[in-house]
Protein backbone atom coordinates (compact mmCIF):
# COMPACT_ATOMS: atom_id res chain seq x y z
CA UNK A 1 0.00 0.00 0.00
CA UNK A 2 2.76 2.41 0.88
CA UNK A 3 4.52 1.71 -2.41
CA UNK A 4 1.45 2.58 -4.44
CA UNK A 5 1.16 5.86 -2.52
CA UNK A 6 4.69 6.78 -3.59
CA UNK A 7 4.02 5.66 -7.17
CA UNK A 8 1.12 8.11 -7.37
CA UNK A 9 3.65 10.96 -7.12
CA UNK A 10 5.17 10.08 -10.52
CA UNK A 11 3.69 10.82 -13.93
CA UNK A 12 4.55 8.79 -17.01
CA UNK A 13 5.65 10.84 -20.00
CA UNK A 14 6.31 9.60 -23.51
CA UNK A 15 8.87 11.54 -25.49
CA UNK A 16 8.81 12.12 -29.27
CA UNK A 17 11.30 9.33 -29.97
CA UNK A 18 9.07 6.80 -28.20
CA UNK A 19 11.01 6.57 -24.94
CA UNK A 20 9.03 6.56 -21.72
CA UNK A 21 10.20 8.42 -18.64
CA UNK A 22 8.76 9.17 -15.23
CA UNK A 23 8.69 12.67 -13.78
CA UNK A 24 8.15 13.42 -10.09
CA UNK A 25 5.07 15.60 -9.66
CA UNK A 26 4.40 15.03 -5.96
CA UNK A 27 4.97 17.41 -3.09
CA UNK A 28 8.46 18.75 -2.43
CA UNK A 29 9.76 19.12 1.12
CA UNK A 30 12.40 21.63 2.13
CA UNK A 31 13.94 22.54 5.46
CA UNK A 32 13.09 26.06 6.60
CA UNK A 33 16.56 26.91 7.94
CA UNK A 34 19.53 28.99 6.92
CA UNK A 35 22.69 27.38 5.53
CA UNK A 36 24.45 27.76 8.89
CA UNK A 37 21.55 26.12 10.76
CA UNK A 38 21.48 23.32 8.19
CA UNK A 39 25.21 22.74 8.65
CA UNK A 40 24.80 22.63 12.44
CA UNK A 41 21.84 20.24 12.08
CA UNK A 42 23.88 17.89 9.88
CA UNK A 43 26.76 17.94 12.38
CA UNK A 44 24.29 17.19 15.16
CA UNK A 45 22.77 14.38 13.10
CA UNK A 46 26.22 12.74 12.98
CA UNK A 47 27.28 13.63 16.51
CA UNK A 48 24.26 12.23 18.38
CA UNK A 49 24.53 8.66 17.04
CA UNK A 50 28.33 8.75 17.35
CA UNK A 51 28.16 9.71 21.04
CA UNK A 52 25.39 7.17 21.60
CA UNK A 53 27.47 4.46 19.97
CA UNK A 54 30.51 5.31 22.12
CA UNK A 55 28.43 5.18 25.31
CA UNK A 56 26.82 1.93 24.10
CA UNK A 57 30.24 0.33 23.53
CA UNK A 58 31.49 1.55 26.91
CA UNK A 59 28.42 0.03 28.56
CA UNK A 60 29.23 -3.24 26.84
CA UNK A 61 32.78 -3.18 28.16
CA UNK A 62 31.53 -2.89 31.73
CA UNK A 63 31.10 -6.43 33.01
CA UNK A 64 28.10 -6.00 35.27
CA UNK A 65 25.57 -8.30 36.84
CA UNK A 66 22.93 -6.32 34.95
CA UNK A 67 24.17 -7.55 31.59
CA UNK A 68 23.23 -11.08 32.67
CA UNK A 69 19.71 -10.16 33.81
CA UNK A 70 17.08 -10.21 31.03
CA UNK A 71 15.21 -7.06 32.11
CA UNK A 72 18.46 -5.08 31.79
CA UNK A 73 20.20 -6.91 28.95
CA UNK A 74 17.33 -7.06 26.43
CA UNK A 75 16.60 -3.32 26.35
CA UNK A 76 20.35 -2.66 26.27
CA UNK A 77 20.72 -4.82 23.15
CA UNK A 78 17.68 -3.05 21.67
CA UNK A 79 19.54 0.28 21.77
CA UNK A 80 21.89 -0.90 19.02
CA UNK A 81 19.29 -0.87 16.21
CA UNK A 82 18.11 2.76 16.59
CA UNK A 83 21.69 3.98 16.90
CA UNK A 84 22.71 2.26 13.64
CA UNK A 85 19.60 3.48 11.82
CA UNK A 86 20.35 7.02 13.03
CA UNK A 87 23.77 6.75 11.35
CA UNK A 88 22.03 5.82 8.07
CA UNK A 89 19.54 8.66 8.45
CA UNK A 90 22.36 11.12 9.16
CA UNK A 91 23.86 10.13 5.83
CA UNK A 92 20.49 10.57 4.09
CA UNK A 93 20.06 14.05 5.58
CA UNK A 94 23.63 14.96 4.60
CA UNK A 95 23.19 14.07 0.93
CA UNK A 96 19.59 15.32 0.66
CA UNK A 97 18.87 18.02 -1.88
CA UNK A 98 17.39 21.38 -0.95
CA UNK A 99 14.00 20.14 -2.15
CA UNK A 100 13.36 16.56 -1.08
CA UNK A 101 10.83 14.18 -2.53
CA UNK A 102 8.32 12.45 -0.28
CA UNK A 103 10.36 9.24 0.03
CA UNK A 104 13.54 11.15 0.89
CA UNK A 105 11.71 13.13 3.55
CA UNK A 106 10.01 10.09 5.09
CA UNK A 107 13.15 7.94 5.09
CA UNK A 108 15.37 10.75 6.31
CA UNK A 109 13.86 13.29 8.66
CA UNK A 110 10.69 11.53 9.81
CA UNK A 111 12.43 8.20 10.32
CA UNK A 112 15.18 9.94 12.29
CA UNK A 113 12.61 11.37 14.70
CA UNK A 114 10.85 8.05 15.18
CA UNK A 115 14.07 6.09 15.79
CA UNK A 116 15.26 8.73 18.25
CA UNK A 117 12.08 8.01 20.22
CA UNK A 118 12.73 4.26 19.94
CA UNK A 119 16.27 4.77 21.24
CA UNK A 120 14.93 6.87 24.10
CA UNK A 121 12.43 4.14 25.03
CA UNK A 122 15.09 1.39 25.00
CA UNK A 123 17.61 3.45 26.96
CA UNK A 124 14.88 4.38 29.47
CA UNK A 125 13.93 0.70 29.82
CA UNK A 126 17.59 -0.15 30.41
CA UNK A 127 17.78 2.59 33.02
CA UNK A 128 14.65 1.33 34.80
CA UNK A 129 15.89 -2.27 34.73
CA UNK A 130 19.28 -1.27 36.11
CA UNK A 131 17.56 0.82 38.82
CA UNK A 132 15.43 -2.17 39.80
CA UNK A 133 18.55 -4.33 39.92
CA UNK A 134 20.35 -1.82 42.14
CA UNK A 135 17.40 -1.59 44.53
CA UNK A 136 16.28 -5.21 44.70
CA UNK A 137 19.27 -7.24 43.47
CA UNK A 138 22.23 -8.57 45.39
CA UNK A 139 25.13 -6.86 43.68
CA UNK A 140 28.70 -7.05 44.94
CA UNK A 141 30.44 -4.50 42.69
CA UNK A 142 28.12 -1.55 43.12
CA UNK A 143 30.52 0.97 41.57
CA UNK A 144 30.48 -0.89 38.24
CA UNK A 145 26.69 -1.19 38.43
CA UNK A 146 26.40 2.54 39.10
CA UNK A 147 28.70 3.18 36.13
CA UNK A 148 26.32 1.17 33.92
CA UNK A 149 23.38 3.12 35.38
CA UNK A 150 25.17 6.41 34.67
CA UNK A 151 25.83 5.38 31.05
CA UNK A 152 22.14 4.50 30.62
CA UNK A 153 21.25 7.94 32.01
CA UNK A 154 23.69 9.61 29.60
CA UNK A 155 22.09 7.73 26.69
CA UNK A 156 18.65 8.97 27.78
CA UNK A 157 19.96 12.53 27.92
CA UNK A 158 21.58 12.26 24.45
CA UNK A 159 18.35 10.97 22.90
CA UNK A 160 16.26 13.65 24.71
CA UNK A 161 18.59 16.43 23.57
CA UNK A 162 18.58 15.14 19.99
CA UNK A 163 14.79 14.95 20.04
CA UNK A 164 14.61 18.57 21.24
CA UNK A 165 16.92 19.67 18.42
CA UNK A 166 14.75 17.85 15.89
CA UNK A 167 11.63 19.61 17.21
CA UNK A 168 13.06 22.96 16.11
CA UNK A 169 13.58 21.86 12.51
CA UNK A 170 10.67 23.03 10.38
CA UNK A 171 9.75 21.61 7.00
CA UNK A 172 7.89 23.45 4.28
CA UNK A 173 5.75 21.52 1.79
CA UNK A 174 5.54 22.89 -1.75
Amino acid sequence: MKRKRLQADYVRQTEENGKTSYVYMGPKFSLVVTQEERRRYIVTCWLAPALSFLVFVFMGLLNTVGTRVPYVALPYVGIFLPVMILFGNAYKVTVARAEMQRAEYERGILQMRSYTIVGLVFSGATLLGQTALLIFGNTVETMVEWGFWTCAMVLCMIFCAFLQIQRHIRVQIR
